[in-house]
This record gives C-alpha cells, structure tokens and sequence, in this order.
C-alpha cells in the first residue's frame, strides 16, 4: 500500500530535501545573508511569496528574511496554499534582479 501525504506533510517532507537546501542556500546567497525585509539583521530563513509553484520555485518566488521578520509577515497573513499570490514589500531593484535570475536559469 502506498503512503498518501497531505499538502503539509508533502510541504514539510519538500522542506527536509536536498533540493530546497540548495535552493534556501542559493537565496541566502543571493541575498548576502541579509534580509531582504528589514536590511539590517541576517537572514536565517527563505519565505515564499507564492505557493503556486511550491516544489519547482523560481528564484523570484523566494525572499531571504531575518526571523523576526519572517514571524511579522506570518502572523499578519498565515501561510496559506490556496493564495496564489502573497503580498510583501519586495524593493524594486531586487524584484528585477531575481527575475533577470530566473531568466538566466531558463
């Protein structure tokens, strides 16, 4: 018999695997270890801004924050699959470059 697997335990199975520890590590990277949110802590975690493409994100689907921040942005708006789009003040020059990421990927 097979398992079947929730959405979160599917999501939290996703978070244990190689391919987001190089994708979290990636953004991080990407973001010198500094949050994108707040630019004065380091960044610790990588919060989605879209769930839409859980399991094959872009690199502008993912933001680096530092914890109070990833905490702020949480508790004013859970984590829920069933937005497709989350809002987050992104600056603009930091949207583009991640896109011209995702270009550079295709």
């Amino acid at each position: 018999m097979s398992k079947v697997y929730t959405r979160v335990a599917a999501y939290h199975w996703y978070l244990g695997s190689a391919f987001w520890r190089e994708r979290r590590e990636f953004i991080l990277e990407r973001a010198n270890h500094t949050c994108e949110k707040c630019r004065k802590r380091r960044a610790t975690e990588v919060h989605h801004l879209t769930y839409i493409r859980v399991f094959q994100e872009l690199p502008s689907d993912l933001v680096a924050l530092c914890k109070p921040c990833h905490a702020e942005i949480h508790w004013r708006q859970p984590a829920n699959d069933n937005q497709l789009q989350l809002s987050f003040d992104f600056p603009q020059a930091a949207r583009a470059e991640a896109r011209q990421t995702d270009d550079a990927k295709r």
